[in-house]
């Protein structure tokens, strides 16, 4: 336990070094000064292998005590976007006007061109695109795709009911599949997807297909010339529920988690920034709000409610933090649940692209870190 507690310890002084001050003296007189900075890293890094191969024999109060945070550190499934440098630029703050659900996401971020917020942008989109391109490989050319037979195979109809908990396909509801054998006719597609009497039925179907991984259906349909289902991306009377919105809320999520775990493993031990509950912020109240709501056509919350309505969380604030997890099985779902987020992500990406759009993650991104960080009362932005 000995190098557990160094590992700890060295970990505490590096961060002091960096933030406060050229040196730090430790309550035995220690100090560590910047100039020898680069050698304590490395040692600290020799210890913190040496400590973690033997948190593999021990038992799970030791893990915690070494690393109260390695639920956040394991959100994040793609560890080359930099998630450190845009969380620098966003705290959890106390907006003492409002007695209750007063946590606000604060963004100091001045200028929204600087190279370093570039380069988060152009690294979340270059993953995205990454993955969507391999996924593209998976499949046929155009010119080999399939030009007769059942869009689908109606077998997932049952599948997707059971996995989320829907009933078979009746309203435009999030508790009603939003595919039938209707859909599976190529015929629909041509003749009726977009002159029934509303294309939101075919948005969510479209919206479920991403969802459900059938990609090839989706490609049978970018790449015909009659489908029409760029049509289908934006749509809205009286409020938007084109496909785009699949996306939309995946993005959204995905974000806010990713950029909340790295503002509070970063956090100063009993600062806002790591007492603050996610769930308590008026920016998760707004995802729940909109993307686990149940309004006109709202398939792309479907994968979303299955998830949070199981953490008790429908639509109200929550206690449940989900940025300290405490079983193995709650990190296991939440990193299921991130996977899954940017699953979406990228098929989308992927279907905007064989249907020769530009799927604006560059717009998307720099709109939800806005609404993320000025989410106020009384229309009050930081």
């Amino acid at each position: 336990m000995t190098y557990l507690y160094k590992s700890a310890r060295l970990h505490t002084w590096i961060y002091m070094v960096l933030y406060h001050g050229d040196h730090v003296t430790s309550s035995t007189g220690y100090t560590i000064q910047k100039c020898i900075l680069p050698l304590v890293i490395i040692t600290a890094q020799i210890v913190e292998i040496a400590s973690f191969v033997i948190l593999e024999n021990q038992s799970s109060q030791y893990q915690s005590f070494f690393c109260p945070y390695s639920s956040i550190r394991q959100i994040h499934i793609h560890h080359k976007i930099p998630w450190n440098t845009v969380s620098s630029h966003f705290a959890f703050i106390k907006d003492n006007r409002i007695p209750k659900n007063d946590l606000i996401i604060h963004d100091r971020l001045a200028d929204r061109q600087s190279a370093e917020f570039n380069h988060f942008t152009r690294t979340l989109i270059s993953t995205i695109e990454e993955f969507s391109t391999t996924e593209r490989a998976k499949y046929p050319h155009p010119t080999a795709l399939p030009t007769s037979g059942p869009l689908y195979d109606s077998s997932i109809l049952p599948a997707i009911e059971e996995k989320y908990q829907l009933g078979p396909h009746d309203t435009n509801s999030v508790v009603s599949n939003p595919l039938c054998k209707e859909f599976q006719d190529f015929d629909y597609w041509i003749n009726e997807a977009l002159y029934s009497p509303s294309p939101g039925y075919s948005a969510d179907a479209v919206k479920m297909l991403v969802i459900s991984g059938e990609m090839l259906a989706l490609l049978r349909l970018a790449n015909h010339k009659k489908a029409l289902l760029e049509d289908l991306i934006h749509l809205g009377c009286g409020h938007s529920f084109g496909v785009e919105h699949v996306a939309d809320v995946a993005l959204e999520i995905y974000m806010l988690l990713n950029i909340a775990a790295s503002v509070k493993a970063n956090a100063k031990p009993g600062s806002v920034n790591a007492t603050g509950y996610l769930t308590e912020t008026r920016p998760f109240g707004r995802f729940v709000g909109w993307g686990l709501g149940d309004f006109d056509y709202p398939a792309q919350n479907i994968p979303h409610r299955l998830f949070w309505n199981a953490k008790g969380i429908h639509d109200d604030f929550s206690s449940w933090d989900p940025l300290s997890l405490q079983s193995d099985d709650e990190r296991r779902e939440m990193k299921e649940y991130l996977k899954m987020c940017f699953e979406l992500l990228y098929r989308y990406d992927l279907l905007m692209r064989e249907i020769g759009r530009d799927p604006e993650w560059n717009e998307r991104i720099l709109g939800l870190l806005h609404i993320i960080s000025c989410i106020m009362i009384n229309g009050h932005i930081h």
